[in-house]
């Protein structure tokens, strides 16, 4: 499956950068368990805080992310990963490895093909697990 498809099919993208940027910026913050104010997502990203808060606006409404008010300091709000956008990162996660597992094992038949000493396909597979991790 060509990766520019599933992404078109199954994430909050747009015509800009913006929301690709933005979905991996709140899913790394998800994963690494930092906290992500506004403040924090303005002034991190590389694009107009009104171009950011159109997007952001977007995700909330179509429940890729959620804000929320913080517990410590009502100055500041959150943004939190929802599970609609961990479940579909998870997926993206997946795609990615699948498609590129195929590539690998093309290339590496591709090789066979000029060459008796190429790795078999198990091998290949295995090696392109580690080099993931």
């Amino acid at each position: 499956m060509n990766i520019r498809f599933w992404e078109e099919k199954n994430l909050p993208l747009s015509q800009s950068r913006i929301a690709f940027d933005l979905l991996l910026f709140i899913a790394n913050c998800h994963y690494s368990e930092t906290h992500l104010t506004l403040k924090y997502l303005f002034n991190s990203l590389n694009y107009s805080e009104r171009g950011v808060r159109y997007v952001l606006d977007q995700f909330v409404k179509n429940g890729w992310c959620n804000l929320v008010d913080s517990s410590s300091d009502k100055r500041f709000r959150h943004v939190v990963a929802s599970e609609k956008l961990t479940n579909a990162f998870e997926a993206y996660e997946r795609a990615c490895i699948s498609s590129f597992k195929k590539i690998v094992i093309q290339r590496a038949s591709d090789i066979n093909l000029s060459n008796d000493d190429a790795l078999d396909e198990t091998q290949l597979v295995a090696s392109s697990d580690e080099s993931i991790r």
